[in-house]
């Protein structure tokens, strides 16, 4: 209830339901959230409390609504999104699919193997122990992000 979050956040119950009615008369609503919410010790918590009031006020599925969690390092988002997971290509396609593989094979004129590839930290283990040849890293401190 507003009272109980106004107890524990020190924000007055009122200016919380104030808050929610605005949100939820306001037409288009979209939420957008950083690290902050996801690495907090409630992080899932708070993440479906976000998706439950997106979905209770009717701001999910259209134009100009969403829940949008916002990446921690230097255009994680972008990277992701043209492919630069080891087990997914552009657009979140998942390498295992066949049919994805032939439009990318089509497209990029080379064969693709179904196994995804290696993430960070087995990269560089890989790199210690001989079997990974080279990484081009740009715009990344792997000191800082993956001691």
């Amino acid at each position: 209830s507003p009272e109980v979050v106004g107890k524990l956040s020190g924000v007055d119950p009122e200016a919380i339901r104030g808050a929610a009615r605005l949100y939820a008369k306001g037409g288009n609503g979209a939420i957008y959230y950083g690290l902050g919410v996801t690495e907090h010790s409630q992080g899932s918590t708070t993440v479906m409390a976000i998706a439950n009031l997106a979905m209770a006020t009717g701001n999910i599925g259209r134009p100009g609504v969403g829940v949008n969690p916002l990446r921690g390092q230097n255009n994680v988002q972008g990277s992701c999104d043209m492919g630069s997971f080891p087990h997914e290509l552009p657009g979140y396609r998942h390498i295992s699919g066949e049919a994805v593989r032939d439009i990318y094979e089509s497209l990029w004129g080379v064969k693709l193997d179904d196994e995804p590839g290696l993430r960070i930290p087995n990269m560089l283990d890989a790199a210690v122990d001989g079997s990974f040849k080279g990484i081009y890293i740009q715009g990344e401190d792997i000191l800082q992000s993956d001691p």
